[in-house]
């Protein structure tokens, strides 16, 4: 699940960086500088320089994910006009002016980042993606709120953290003794509109004390609480 999550809030963050050109040259930069100024081994960044897969899609499951916009929607027109051709499409880029050329950037740079989580992760790139959800100000309540395929999916401990933070402690409490589809069913029903996010979903506050402090504690979320299916 904490990658099927991850997986929705890079969609969220490529639909960001789309449609933010000046912040996506700066993400893009970033990214650039990270690999021709480095010595030895190059730190891992949100942005892949190299096509590994499609854009993400928000659609991974059925999580009650609210539609996110492709990077693919700002761009429509100018797709529709570019060459097949690599020679024929370097002459025609060469004669856009710079606003169609900031959007083809800012969208290049959407696609190839890469927030999905999962055991594996190079932790350098999800905290490459925190930055950047720091610098959009993500906000995964805009585009999540949780039903009963999410919380049916989870253990009985963590719907109970989810109670306890999103309600009380003692909702949680008052909770405890429930049978697991009576616990899903309440949680479906009290906890959204209370704006509360698994961890997985959450923008960090943005301070980062550098990477050696951080390779043991929270990325992302991952360890915050057990959202591992039953």
């Amino acid at each position: 699940m904490m990658t099927e999550l991850s997986q929705v809030r890079t969609a969220a963050l490529q639909h960001e960086i789309a449609r933010d050109p000046a912040l996506a040259r700066d993400v893009l930069l970033d990214a650039l500088l990270g690999i021709v100024l480095a010595e030895g081994h190059v730190a891992g960044h949100a942005v892949q320089l190299s096509r590994a897969g499609t854009l993400q899609s928000a659609n991974v499951f059925d999580i009650n994910a609210i539609e996110i916009p492709s990077p693919f929607d700002g761009i429509a027109d100018l797709q529709a006009a570019m060459p097949d051709d690599a020679e024929q499409r370097f002459a025609w880029l060469s004669g856009l002016g710079e606003d169609e050329k900031a959007r083809l950037l800012a969208f290049a740079t959407a696609a190839l980042l890469d927030a999905t989580a999962g055991k594996f992760a190079d932790r350098a790139r999800l905290r490459s993606a925190d930055r950047i959800a720091c610098a959009v100000k993500l906000d995964m309540r805009g585009h999540f709120e949780g039903g009963v395929e999410f919380y049916a999916r989870l253990t009985r401990r963590a719907m109970l953290a989810a109670l306890s933070e999103a309600i009380s402690p003692q909702a949680a409490e008052n909770c405890a003794k429930l049978a697991k589809a009576a616990l899903v069913t309440t949680c479906a029903e009290r906890i959204p509109g209370r704006g509360w996010l698994p961890p997985a979903l959450r923008t960090p506050e943005p301070e980062f004390s550098g990477a050696d402090d951080r390779d043991d504690e929270l990325v992302n979320g991952q360890e915050a609480m057990a959202y591992a299916a039953e």
